[in-house]
């Protein structure tokens, strides 16, 4: 099962189930997928509900979560462990539908054409008639989940010689753990990447996926430092200091 299967099989869903399909639903699964990519399709991922609805690009945390639930009643992700607040992160896994028949059945096909065969508007007084085919309502679906996506693609600035980051990305790792936590994490990913020669598409979840934890080991075994961070984030009146996993 690769990115097109899934893709496929989402969209042969969507055919079928138009009263829960909408533009955020495909966002935020197609977003999903490619973290889950990016991550080298890891069975199991971790990813906070605050990094989706900036993946999806909207601010409302009601309608991620509304796009959240479609997405598990319908058994394309599955919550292996739920998080406490909608700041610390999910563990879901990404199913492969092995249910879905690999073609539309004649049911599908019927319910679409019958919904979508024909789209009536006036003009002049005159009422036209385009009849639209299930590869027309395709073409127009996917672009809209494709601007979704991509519009949320920044150009991304160098924090260190090996680690790039979008400023909205680093400002969120600032927020989530403290400037000398971040600063740290960085440094920490730089020397990994620059030793090992490994690369990532993205640098930032690298650092949510592992560094996190590092960092986090680093300063159980150096209390005196992991002291001296804390107090550093609370005196820093413009992030603040939050628990995390």
């Amino acid at each position: 099962m690769n990115g097109y299967d899934l893709s496929h099989k989402f969209f042969e869903w969507a055919f079928s189930n138009r009263e829960d399909f909408k533009p955020t639903v495909s966002a935020l699964y197609f977003y999903l997928v490619e973290v889950c990519n990016t991550l080298g399709w890891k069975k199991e991922f971790s990813i906070s509900a605050k990094e989706c609805m900036e993946g999806m690009g909207v601010s409302g945390y009601n309608t991620y979560k509304g796009a959240f639930d479609v997405l598990c009643k319908h058994g394309f992700i599955k919550v292996v462990k739920k998080s406490c607040n909608h700041y610390q992160a999910n563990i879901i896994t990404l199913l492969n539908f092995d249910r879905v028949t690999d073609s539309p059945t004649d049911e599908v096909i019927d319910k679409v054409t019958s919904k979508y065969s024909e789209s009536s508007y006036q003009s002049n007084g005159d009422i036209l008639k385009t009849n639209k085919t299930i590869e027309t309502i395709k073409q127009e679906i996917i672009p809209e989940t494709e601007v979704s996506v991509k519009s949320n693609k920044k150009q991304k600035i160098k924090f260190s010689e090996f680690v790039s980051l979008t400023q909205e990305e680093h400002n969120n790792l600032i927020q989530e753990y403290s400037e000398s936590a971040t600063k740290r994490m960085i440094e920490i990913l730089n020397n990994y990447k620059g030793s090992s020669g490994k690369k990532y598409k993205s640098d930032y979840l690298a650092i949510l996926n592992w560094v996190v934890d590092r960092y986090n080991d680093e300063q159980k075994k150096n209390p005196q430092s992991a002291k001296m961070s804390f107090e550093q984030a609370g005196n820093n009146s413009d992030c603040g200091y939050k628990d995390t996993l």
